[in-house]
């Protein structure tokens, strides 16, 4: 049930980010394209940060849970939870300093006030993700329920798409259109 979800999930959600790409593009120019791609690659190395937490957390978990210990599991949970804490933390100063100076390093037309905002509102679906759902995350793995997660993020990543997608149409404002992402990710 794990693979048919993300499988049948992907041919739709590349469908939908090519559309989008191509909207932007069309309606807000390359720079607007430009600078969502560099902000999602900013975004993805600042990840790193989790350094593979989520997969030792599965591994540590998988005894206790395919044992019945549901003591033990609460433990690695709440540890788990701690971890994630600093972890998203960590991710939301950096994340911060980075928006503050984005600007300075792009050649861009885009005026400073919206690089900052757009990076704000792609980095607040992230850590909220941190700080929040990925406690949560290596119970679904090793309970072979991660279908579950998967669901809800590609029905929430496909509302989000069209609702940008609608904003775009009705020529709202970049800013609009990536806050539709955001609350859709959230």
């Amino acid at each position: 049930l794990n693979f048919l979800v993300n499988a049948g999930s992907l041919p739709i959600t590349a469908l939908l980010g090519l559309w989008l790409t191509q909207l932007t593009i069309k309606q807000y120019g390359s720079d607007i394209n430009g600078l969502s791609v560099v902000i999602t690659q900013i975004i993805t190395v600042l990840l790193l940060l989790e350094g593979g937490l989520g997969v030792a957390i599965n591994a540590i978990l998988y005894k206790p849970f395919m044992d019945g210990n549901r003591k033990e599991v609460n433990a690695v949970l709440t540890a788990a939870k701690s971890t994630f804490r600093v972890v998203g933390v960590a991710f939301s100063i950096i994340a911060f300093i980075v928006a503050a100076f984005l600007p300075e390093f792009l050649a861009t037309d885009v005026n400073a006030s919206t690089i900052i905002i757009l990076f704000i509102m792609a980095f607040i679906p992230t850590a909220i993700y941190l700080f929040f759902s990925l406690k949560y995350k290596p119970l679904y793995d090793v309970s072979q329920s991660e279908y579950i997660i998967s669901g809800i993020s590609v029905a929430t990543n496909i509302l989000g798409h069209l609702a940008a997608i609608i904003s775009i149409y009705l020529k709202s404002d970049i800013i609009v259109v990536r806050f539709w992402i955001m609350f859709f990710f959230i």
